[in-house]
């Protein structure tokens, strides 16, 4: 029975942020909420993993709650269970999978797929980041209508006063080896427009 309420709650705590308005940024509070969710049992992190990877397998169906839950799969990485970034490992094909150039929005949604797809496969960008969250909290902000460099900085409810960093760049040791995967850049850095 306890299982089925750990289901339950998953599913309700990532549907808080997946159904929101597109033009809507999830909350630290909401997002911290998972997290913390994913921290209290192996069980919960197997219902919040299998939740998220139903929503990105489907990607094509809802772009914008696949990008939410990119979103809350991006925040626990750092911020949850060491156990997710273990549970996406074979699942990162999956994620590479998401998007492509159909639309700004499809565009928007494969680029990021890549980059967190590069922190799952690369130990070293990710430690960086959970010890420097304003090198990964602003990807918080994003939205899926929005091309990013044009985003306000107020948009977010309970945003931090840190400038934006740079987009990410994995700095991968075996350049051009299978499992790398290369994210570019097409826009200029985020700063120069402010």
């Amino acid at each position: 029975m306890a299982g089925i309420w750990s289901a339950l709650k998953s599913t309700w705590l990532i549907a808080e942020i997946t159904t929101l308005d597109e033009s809507t940024a999830p909350r630290d509070s909401e997002l911290r909420k998972i997290a913390n969710h994913s921290v209290q049992s192996d069980q919960h992190v197997i219902n919040l993993c299998d939740c998220l990877l139903d929503d990105l397998k489907s990607w094509d169906k809802n772009p914008p709650s696949a990008f939410k839950s990119l979103q809350i799969l991006d925040y626990c990485i750092h911020e949850g269970s060491c156990e997710i970034k273990e549970w996406f490992q074979p699942h990162i094909e999956v994620i590479e999978a998401i998007g492509g150039e159909q639309s700004s929005q499809a565009s928007r949604l494969r680029k990021y797929a890549l980059e967190i797809a590069n922190l799952l496969r690369n130990e070293a960008p990710l430690q960086a980041e959970r010890l420097n969250p304003a090198s990964w909290k602003p990807r918080m902000d994003r939205l899926i209508t929005r091309d990013w460099v044009s985003r306000s900085p107020a948009s977010r409810q309970e945003s931090s006063k840190a400038e934006p960093p740079p987009p990410y760049t994995p700095e991968d040791s075996g350049k051009g080896g299978k499992n790398s995967v290369q994210v570019t850049e097409k826009s200029v850095d985020e700063r120069e427009h402010r």
